[in-house]
């Protein structure tokens, strides 16, 4: 019996590897036979030991090469490292005890070659057997789904990079690669150096579903309406501790991350981004780049990532999920002028971190920036926010200074610009325990009645009238003194 640890320990003669190069093209009896592909294997009976030379897994293709030896045998084949004949199997030689090459499972960067049974036969064989998986250079086509059965591993994904001589995974028919998870376990895996590509059809090109512990290093997403979907979609599943690294989302790739649940836990515990490029361009109309789903909670996650925006006025980040989501890291923005845009858009998002934009037209009203926070049981929220610079104008209509929290206090120094006039006064604001705010004026401050009456409050939303500020500019510089008292910051 040929065990995998004798095929380890088996190697061929160098006296045979010049031979094998010389006849690969055009076989002939030797002291080892040479066949062009898998086929040719099937329907010949072979003794014990032989050795054979395999010129390509499929036919003319020239892909998948290697030496392997036979064993007379009743053992099922698995179609990686073993192949059938009429009477056995013929074993690969030198595979490697922690890594397995896509080519031997019959993958293939062959436009004639639909990789989708392939790949999925490879991927249960490197999950189940402990494999990473190695992938070579050009673009393997698939027109189905691949699926990572659930468990709590998922081997390594390793590809050649997104260059010239990459590794591309090109998805059709709607087809992705899902990873399906166990949940509660770190598998602490990594998909990496490869660039994944769709069509115009192509819904995501990766999703991670209940999988927890997986890093997404240097790969690329085009040609998609989104690019990654974390996915809570069985019951109790979730989804946690999921990295995207150093990647970048193309201009084709309509929108970049999405959260979502199904069926499953609302947790993204941790799940998020760090130093990755969301990209676009005037010719396409994108969606947001980050989408955060009805009933999501994403928090401790990490936000790290350049965003380049030509002259699409989207939301950078649309949220609807949970109201204490939150992430911590730095936003950087750059954009065309004369288009404003929202940073983000729906509830109300806390973000630990740093926001740099080069526009003044970049609108950080639902966005809560602060060094500190604290998710409280009753659902409510304490935090220490930062101090805040901002800008607006009111020739559209009213124009919201900012959105204050009950038991928030900050003193606003607010200047407005108009009609040839130029006002400034310095405001305390208060909200009470019930979310009702109020204001007063520095009493030695000049013209402190006009910035009355364009001021109001909704609630706890600070606005500035265009109908007394019709057409002006304004300049807030606000600095917080507390945040809400029913559970202190300890």
């Amino acid at each position: 019996m040929i065990t995998r640890r004798n095929l380890l320990q088996l190697s061929v003669p160098l006296t045979v590897l010049p031979i094998a190069s010389a006849v690969a093209a055009n076989p002939k009896e030797g002291p080892f036979k040479i066949f062009q592909s898998l086929d040719e294997f099937k329907s010949v009976r072979f003794g014990d030991q032989e050795l054979s030379y395999l010129v390509s897994y499929h036919q003319g293709k020239n892909y998948g090469s290697g030496w392997l030896i036979h064993e007379v045998t009743d053992t099922k084949a698995n179609m990686v490292t073993t192949y059938p004949s009429l009477n056995g199997l013929w074993h690969r030689l030198g595979v490697d005890n922690s890594r397995i090459d896509c080519a031997f499972a019959g993958m293939c960067p062959d436009d004639e070659i639909d990789n989708s049974s392939y790949h999925q036969l490879l991927i249960d064989y490197a999950d189940k057997n402990e494999y990473s998986i190695l992938y070579g250079s050009g673009t393997f086509s698939h027109s189905k789904t691949v699926l990572k059965k659930q468990s709590f591993s998922c081997p390594n994904l390793n590809g050649a990079g997104c260059g010239s001589n990459g590794t591309v995974f090109k998805f059709l028919n709607n087809s992705a690669l899902k990873i399906k998870g166990g949940s509660g376990v770190l598998c602490l895996s990594t998909i990496s150096g490869i660039k994944f590509s769709g069509s115009s059809t192509s819904d995501n090109l990766l999703i991670i579903a209940d999988q927890c512990g997986l890093n997404i290093e240097k790969c690329s997403f085009n040609d998609s309406n989104n690019g990654i979907l974390m996915l809570n979609e069985s019951k109790g599943g979730f989804s946690e501790f999921n990295v995207i690294k150093e990647s970048v989302f193309s201009s084709t790739c309509l929108s970049c991350l999405e959260y979502k649940i199904i069926d499953g836990n609302d947790s993204f515990h941790g799940t998020g981004v760090e130093r990755c490029v969301f990209q676009s361009n005037k010719s396409v109309i994108k969606n947001s780049a980050i989408v955060i789903g009805e009933g999501c909670l994403v928090y401790n996650a990490p936000l790290n990532f350049n965003v380049f925006i030509d002259l699409n006025p989207y939301p950078i980040i649309k949220h609807n999920g949970k109201p204490i989501s939150n992430f911590f890291g730095t936003i950087a923005v750059e954009k065309k002028p004369k288009t404003v845009v929202n940073l983000v858009e729906g509830n109300y998002l806390y973000f630990l971190g740093n926001v740099s934009s080069l526009t003044e037209d970049l609108h950080t009203d639902k966005i809560i920036l602060c060094t500190r926070f604290q998710a409280n049981s009753d659902g409510s929220a304490n935090y220490i926010r930062n101090n805040l610079t901002l800008s607006g104008k009111t020739d559209s209509g009213d124009s919201v200074l900012l959105h204050f929290n009950a038991g928030e206090s900050a003193f606003v120094d607010l200047t407005l610009i108009g009609s040839g006039q130029h006002y400034r006064t310095s405001l305390f604001v208060e909200i009470d325990s019930n979310g009702n705010g109020t204001f007063s004026n520095d009493k030695s401050a000049d013209k402190k009645t006009f910035i009355d009456e364009c001021l109001r409050f909704d609630k706890t939303t600070l606005v500035i009238e265009a109908g007394k500020a019709n057409n002006f500019s304004w300049v807030a510089g606000v600095t917080f003194l507390s945040s809400r008292y029913q559970f202190m910051m300890k």
